[in-house]
């Protein structure tokens, strides 16, 4: 029959065992990239954690300044 489906998918480049010229370096560049959000989301994150912090404290003093 024609229309039978396989069970085998075809892999691109299935059965080669060396890598493309630069696939290391590339996937350094994908590495430093990942990175570097990882640390600018990092730093937001902390930044916002400080700013709550410091509005927690305002609004407990605040709150403590005017029960006296």
């Amino acid at each position: 029959m024609d229309n039978e489906l396989t069970t085998e998918a075809a892999v691109p480049a299935q059965g080669r065992t060396e890598l493309p010229a630069g696939f290391h370096e590339m996937v350094d560049d994908l590495k430093s990239i990942v990175r570097g959000a990882h640390v600018r989301a990092q730093l937001k994150v902390n930044t916002e954690l400080l700013q709550m912090y410091w509005e927690t404290g305002r609004t407990i003093l605040k709150r403590q300044g005017e029960k006296k």
